[in-house]
Order: C-alpha cells, then structure tokens, then sequence
C-alpha cells in the first residue's frame, strides 16, 4: 500500500509538473506577443507619414493578438486542470486508507483537456510565427 500511495505521489508530481510547463510556455507566448505588438505600433508611428506595405501590419497585428489570445486561453486551460489534481489530491488524501488512489491521468476532464491542449498547442505558437516574421518584413520594407 505505501508503494502505491509512493508512485501516486510521483506520477501526481509529473504530471503537475507537465501543466505547468505548459502554463510557462503560454505565459511566455503572451508576454512576446504583447511585446511584438508594442514594437509594431512603435514602429508604425516611425514610418506613419509614408508608410508602405500597411496590409502587412495589419497581418501581423491580427497574428499577434490571436497569439496572444491563444496563449491566454491555454493559460486559462492549464490553471483548470492544475486545480482539478490538487483537489484529486484532496480527494485522496480524505480517502480510506485500504484503496488504491486514483491516478490523476485517469480522470475524464483531466484527459479530455489534454487532448483538447494537443489539438491546440500549435494556434498561437504559428500565430507568433507568423507575427514575427511579417512585423520584421514590414520594418525592413519600411525602411
């Protein structure tokens, strides 16, 4: 029985690890995409009086902020299920000593989010992409 509430303890620790990378990487997708988006409207003031190629912020104004986007909703999605295992957690601490606890991959939503999350992941990673790689097209045909 103290092996399986050991290898509870691991596999729970994993797999919160494993979310919360996930929030990290999301938050840090924000974090560049609000800046990117500074940087555009900077650089969209310095070449406002004659500024070329305008469709091209445009792109990349609306890839930033579906980056964004993106990066806030699966922020929203990792904080869900980091809260859903800390109350399995509770859940099988209040349980009776002579069952085995529930493995935390073994809930439906936990499971549901995680593919969910898969088909996901990449939206804002190629939304950033593209932002950057047009923002850098726009200053360099700007200038």
């Amino acid at each position: 029985m103290a092996d399986d509430v050991a290898e509870h303890g691991r596999v729970r620790d994993a797999i919160r690890d494993y979310w919360k990378l996930r929030y990290d990487l999301a938050k840090q997708i924000g974090v560049v995409s609000g800046v990117l988006l500074a940087v555009l409207v900077a650089l969209f003031g310095v070449f406002y009086p004659c500024t070329r190629y305008t469709g091209l912020a445009v792109v990349t104004a609306v890839s930033l902020v579906i980056a964004a986007t993106g990066a806030l909703l699966g922020m929203m999605m990792t904080i869900r299920v980091v809260a859903e295992l800390v109350e399995a957690e509770e859940d099988a601490l209040r349980a009776h000593r002579d069952e085995r606890p529930a493995y935390p991959q073994e809930s439906a939503s936990v499971g549901r989010a995680n593919r969910r999350y898969k088909r996901f992941r990449w939206v804002p990673v190629v939304a950033l992409g593209i932002g950057v790689v047009c923002l850098l097209f726009f200053a360099f045909l700007n200038s």
